[in-house]
């Protein structure tokens, strides 16, 4: 029969077992406490990078509306806030515009089709600014809103308002700008079509056809060259300017006797192996004059 002191000893060996045994219990739980907290700090953080690169995402693809992608054209919005009632809210063209060769654009007129070659090479961001403005239709149902018959020779169109105060939600950069010579002056042969601009404004819409040869101030972006319906814009300045109705710079210059109306616009795909069919090249440098005073009778909005 074990002594009082053998039962003491049993008792303490237990009790020594039992705290034993919880110690090892307690490890295991704090390493699994561990484990769980790291693995769910690595889920958090995980998720956290998720969400932002969500988040990026989504602030890269809110776009608005203004074109910030590289290119090689660099269109300028215009703001469209009731200041000029004339705005017509377009958007802006891609950044990233044809460069090489050529593309037809025809106007549909009341008169006749005009067709000319847009010079992709000389003048990508014009070219790609009417292409991007026909594809809205912007141009139909507008009118050409100016004839001049004297010393200069155009029928200026462009303008939906047919006030000459019209223009897109955005301007484009000067191109394809003619050497001048040392009058400052530069030759817009027939058959030229360039953009008008207005007071010391980069162009938007409103263009013009030369229908004989022009000398102007050397600072008009040449787009293209007509190579069908010259015709119908020389028939169009026989008939001449509407008397009643003269513009600023006398009875040559004004609405053409005969409305034009653009019925329709279309535009060709673009012909990287185009050859131009204009009779002037792309300026070596990209230069011009700049004289300090335009003359009143040239091209301009308004």
């Amino acid at each position: 029969m074990p002594s009082a002191r053998d039962k003491r000893a049993a008792a303490r060996a237990r009790l020594e077992q039992l705290m034993a045994e919880k110690a090892t219990a307690a490890r295991k739980r704090r390493k699994i406490q561990v484990t769980a907290a790291t693995a769910l700090a690595v889920v958090i953080v995980l998720g956290l990078g998720t969400l932002l690169a969500v988040t990026l995402l989504n602030k890269d693809d809110d776009s608005t509306g203004t074109n910030t992608a590289s290119g090689n054209c660099t269109y300028t919005p215009q703001a469209i806030d009731g200041s000029n009632p004339n705005m017509v809210a377009t958007g802006t063209p891609e950044a990233q515009q044809p460069d090489a060769g050529t593309q037809d654009f025809t106007m549909q007129t009341n008169h006749g089709d005009v067709t000319f070659q847009m010079d992709l090479t000389a003048a990508p961001c014009t070219s790609g600014a009417f292409a991007f403005l026909a594809g809205q239709n912007y141009y139909t149902d507008s009118v050409c809103h100016r004839l001049t018959t004297s010393g200069l020779f155009v029928l200026q169109c462009g303008d939906p308002s047919g006030t000459g105060m019209g223009g897109p939600a955005f301007s484009i950069p000067d191109e394809n700008l003619p050497t001048p010579d040392e009058t400052g002056t530069g030759d817009y042969p027939a058959g030229t079509v360039a953009m008008a601009e207005g007071q010391g404004q980069d162009p938007g819409s409103q263009f013009f056809i030369v229908y004989k040869d022009t000398k102007l101030p050397a600072d008009y972006t040449r787009v293209g060259f007509v190579t069908k319906g010259l015709d119908v814009v020389e028939d169009i300045a026989k008939k001449g300017v509407n008397g009643e109705d003269p513009g600023a710079n006398g009875p040559e210059d004004g609405p053409p006797k005969e409305p034009v109306t653009v019925e329709g616009t279309s535009v060709g795909d673009p012909d990287p192996a185009g050859v131009p069919a204009n009779p002037w090249s792309v300026p070596a440098d990209g230069t011009s004059g700049d004289p300090s005073t335009k003359p009143d009778d040239e091209p301009s909005d308004g």
